[in-house]
């Protein structure tokens, strides 16, 4: 029987955990060290991890550099404390390095073949990751899907690295077999963490501007051009600024509490709408500017034309357009034509993401069922349809 591991602290653990097949490895750092005292002992375990903090080796840093940023982002007033983040990197470095131990000792002794791992980025999943690759097993990574009660499970990876075809082609050769689906049209509302303060008036046209997490993988990994949510503000008040007919509606990310309104220049025309609903900003608005955020597949649903400016998975030509540098977008907006934007691709795109590519389950729930488990099962053993469509 084909085993799979997973570790505790992910939201895999729990759909799996009545299943013979998933081996459920123990993640939290008490048993990593445990693991390493009981082999050697406390003497040993404190000399060595001493010794490793104690070095310069950064040849793993990047490992967890999503974790580093994360904590220099959410923890503002020790951005500048070199002591501080120096202590933090050190530590880090230590614990990959017992972590490195414990999960390749755990693969050995599960007698696993396929490894599941949640995102992939940040530590510990980032370790796990290089341990499977590096041991040449299977993997396949698991993220939030792009609608409710959806889940990514892939085996390149999650968002922009996903296996979700970028050829348009493919989804005018599929069109007869995927006219079976209805077309999405249910999104999710995020609850906010922010303080809100009642909903704006919006103008009668605007373009969309959903700010995205800026400690998120999404910017970090995906985002060759803006660095963070400052640096977008910036591209749009240039924006605002060469052209003086168009309106820019922000929200900022309902999950991050920390607000860029009182540190950017104002601009007239750049309005912030934290506690306007993103259906009713989108249904209202001409067109999105994005990142690569899930709202730029929201904007689809609601037949909106979207302008991407990072790496993102739906990247097709002909469904977005993508703009690597201010020149680009200066010019898609100078040239914007609702009529570059296909509507027959994007009706066929958003059934196959909906109904083919993403696995229904709502792992937020805590509740799985016997249809849920053999969902994934599916795709884990490569059956379900999404693999009828690739192989077909």
């Amino acid at each position: 029987m084909k085993k799979y591991f997973c570790v505790s602290r992910s939201l895999i653990a729990p759909v799996v955990s009545n299943s013979e097949e998933y081996y459920i490895c123990q993640s939290k750092l008490r048993f990593v060290f445990g693991f390493y005292i009981k082999q050697a002992n406390l003497f040993l375990f404190i000399k060595q991890y001493l010794s490793i903090f104690l070095s310069n080796d950064s040849q793993y840093d990047y490992l967890f550099k999503t974790n580093y940023i994360r904590r220099k982002m959410r923890f503002p007033a020790f951005k500048n404390i070199e002591f501080i983040h120096g202590f933090f990197l050190r530590a880090k470095r230590a614990e990959r390095y017992f972590y490195d131990l414990y999960f390749r000792s755990e693969l050995q002794t599960s007698n696993c073949s396929t490894v599941l791992i949640w995102n992939g980025s940040p530590s510990p999943s980032s370790i796990l990751k290089e341990i499977a690759l590096s041991l040449n097993l299977e993997c396949f990574f698991w993220e939030l899907g792009y609608f409710p009660g959806t889940v990514q499970i892939d085996p390149n990876g999650v968002n922009y690295e996903n296996s979700l075809p970028r050829n348009p082609d493919f989804y005018f050769k599929n069109k007869a077999k995927l006219n079976q689906y209805e077309r999405p049209e249910i999104i999710g509302i995020r609850e906010s963490k922010k303080k809100l303060e009642g909903e704006i008036e919006l103008p009668n046209q605007y373009i969309f501007v959903p700010f995205q997490v800026p400690s998120d993988s999404q910017i970090l990994d995906y985002s060759n051009w803006i660095k963070d949510m400052e640096h977008l503000y910036q591209v749009i008040f240039e924006l605002a600024c060469a052209f003086d007919h168009l309106n820019f509606v922000i929200k900022e990310h309902p999950s991050y509490k920390i607000s860029i309104i009182e540190k950017v220049k104002k601009h007239k025309r750049i309005l912030f709408a934290n506690s306007n609903k993103t259906p009713d900003l989108l249904a209202h608005c001409d067109y999105v500017i994005t990142v690569n955020s899930t709202v730029g597949i929201e904007a689809l649903v609601y037949n909106k034309p979207v302008i991407t400016l990072g790496s993102a998975c739906y990247n097709i030509q002909g469904l977005v357009e993508n703009c690597s540098n201010m020149d680009q977008l200066n010019f898609a907006v100078s040239n914007f034509d609702v009529n570059n934007f296909d509507n027959e691709l994007r009706d066929v795109f958003l059934k196959y993401l909906k109904h083919v590519f993403l696995v229904p389950l709502s792992i937020k729930s805590g509740h799985f069922n016997e249809i849920d488990i053999t969902n994934v099962g599916r795709r884990l053993k490569d059956s379900d349809a999404n693999s009828e469509f690739i192989y077909d």
